[in-house]
């Protein structure tokens, strides 16, 4: 039987244009494929079965043993839950699984920005405000909100932004995790993608124009951060291979910038932000490098890793759950955020139904429909209950006949 069928493979791949050499060797590989299946089927099934595991400090245990003799650490994790994992094959990460994590969050990313209706590239008020509700890093609000300082870096502002860093991280992302593991890469990319937006508000590098902050967005900050750790680790190697890294580290900055410039409206604060704490963080937080300290490290990393990316993204979530409603330390920047939703949400949406009512009342009485005097009593006691860019919010919404004396500037109080 067997032969019938490499007769018949051979007949069918000289159909298909292969010699007679070609077809005899794509046949006998065809031919072994189900036993080569079955045979790595096997060797998957007693590698589950395997009674031996090896500690974070690379000595080999077997089951049972419930404290390593080599480092001293405690094995926490049931034989069942690894016989798990190994069944699954998630005993062992990919060299690049912290890279496509990051792939897929700047993905949803996108997606939210298209579900906000929000076109990349976009300007104007509603581009302002969904930038604002989405996540984006503006001055104070990386402070005030810090979970912005991991958010902002999921945003684009175009299909061409994307891909160039997309682009940009699959060139860098997987040879910093092969050499950081995925735990300090991953952790890496959060902690300089935040120190990219904090540095330089801190160092008073503030993203304005005119009155008003510009939104940051963008995931260029934190992979100029993994530059910043191959840089260092490369340096510290010292060996020729170290040097050479470091040195291609640098050209890549070089080029960063100089595209920056002429693209024009880049974050080059943000990128040098990212790559001085990337050489921070290298230097603070080394590669394993077979060293058993830095090893008993790995688990804790991993766990800051994955709460490092998912506190942010719940934090945003649950903001939103509440309302998505204006906070910043600057009042310039809550109260034009509070505008933005009276035009284009509403007063009701904006500021509560309270004020909604009285904006409706407002206009009755502009048309003669009420006691003005008692309506204008009324809307200064509300007024004087509402914070500063609240009220100044209410002033714009409300009739101008009512509430501002003719020639007043429009953000006057009555």
């Amino acid at each position: 039987m067997r032969e019938t069928w490499y007769r018949i493979l051979v007949g069918w791949y000289r159909l298909m244009g292969h010699s007679k050499v070609q077809a005899e060797w794509r046949a006998r590989r065809a031919l072994e494929a189900p036993d080569k299946a079955r045979a790595a089927a096997e060797a998957h099934q007693e590698r589950v079965a395997d009674a031996r595991f090896t500690c974070v400090c690379g000595q080999l245990l077997v089951e049972g043993d419930r404290t390593c003799g080599n480092c001293g650490r405690r094995q926490y994790m049931p034989m069942s839950v690894r016989r798990a994992l190994r069944a699954l094959g998630l005993e062992k990460l990919s060299p690049t699984t912290g890279t496509v994590a990051i792939f897929l969050l700047i993905a949803l990313g996108a997606m939210a920005q298209l579900r906000y209706r929000q076109t990349l590239g976009d300007t104007g008020p509603a581009h302002y405000l969904a930038s604002l509700e989405l996540g984006a890093a503006f001055g104070p609000l990386v402070f005030d909100q810090p979970w912005r300082a991991f958010t902002y870096t999921l945003l684009h502002g175009g299909i061409m932004h994307i891909l160039f860093n997309g682009l940009a991280l699959y060139q860098i992302g997987p040879s910093v995790e092969r050499r950081f593991g995925t735990a300090r890469y991953v952790l890496g990319y959060v902690v300089t993608g935040a120190l990219a937006v904090w540095a330089p508000y801190l160092l008073g590098f503030e993203h304005r124009s005119g009155p008003l902050y510009v939104p940051v967005i963008g995931a260029s900050g934190a992979i100029c951060g993994l530059l910043g750790m191959a840089t260092i680790t490369g340096h510290l190697a010292g060996t020729a291979e170290g040097k050479a890294l470091r040195d291609f580290c640098i050209r890549w900055m070089v080029y960063v910038t100089i595209f920056g410039l002429m693209l024009g409206s880049v974050a080059h604060d943000a990128h040098f932000g990212g790559y001085l704490g990337g050489v921070l963080f290298g230097y603070v937080v080394r590669p394993e490098d077979r060293v058993p300290a830095r090893r008993r490290a790995t688990p804790a990393l991993a766990v800051l890793a994955v709460l490092a990316l998912v506190a942010p993204v719940a934090a945003h979530v649950a903001w939103h759950a509440r309302g998505a409603r204006p906070a910043a330390t600057a009042p310039e920047l809550e109260a034009v955020w509070y505008e933005l939703l009276v035009d284009l949400r509403g007063v009701e949406a904006a500021l509560g139904p309270d004020a909604a009512a009285l904006v409706a009342e407002g206009k009755r009485v502009a048309r003669g429909e009420g006691d003005r005097a008692d309506y204008i009593a009324r809307v200064t006691a509300y007024l004087g209950t509402l914070d500063e860019p609240q009220r100044r919010a209410l002033v714009l919404a409300l009739p101008d006949e009512l509430v501002r004396p003719r020639g007043a500037r429009p953000m006057d109080a009555p």
